[in-house]
């Protein structure tokens, strides 16, 4: 599960990463705010993928963390078993995934 940590950074939240992803993958991404427990935030490319975010704050450090899930309910209970997540993961997830990671490994308003 990748992650990303801010040391004293407050003005981190929830809101501005939202925002922040938000504007940078909106002409191929739909962001929504989550209700999951887990998951505070997502982005959406299809019922079939999607990226997770939850931030932690762990003290005077916050973590960001972040992995690929199916955004829709009756998909995540379709796609039980090995093989389906193994095929999903080599064919959808992980090419957004990896596009997330390089957006926020290179963004200067994360560093």
């Amino acid at each position: 599960m990748p992650k990303l940590e801010f040391i004293n950074r407050p003005d981190i939240t929830v809101e501005k990463l939202h925002e922040l992803l938000s504007k940078n993958f909106e002409e191929k991404y739909q962001s929504y705010m989550s209700k999951l427990p887990a998951v505070d935030f997502a982005l959406k490319k299809s019922n079939w993928t999607g990226v997770a975010f939850k931030l932690k704050d762990k003290g005077d450090k916050k973590i960001l963390v972040y992995n690929a899930f199916s955004p829709s309910a009756a998909v995540r209970l379709l796609a039980l078993g090995i093989i389906p997540l193994l095929i999903m993961n080599s064919v959808s997830w992980k090419p957004m995934l990896t596009e997330v990671t390089n957006f926020l490994n290179s963004c200067n308003e994360l560093k």
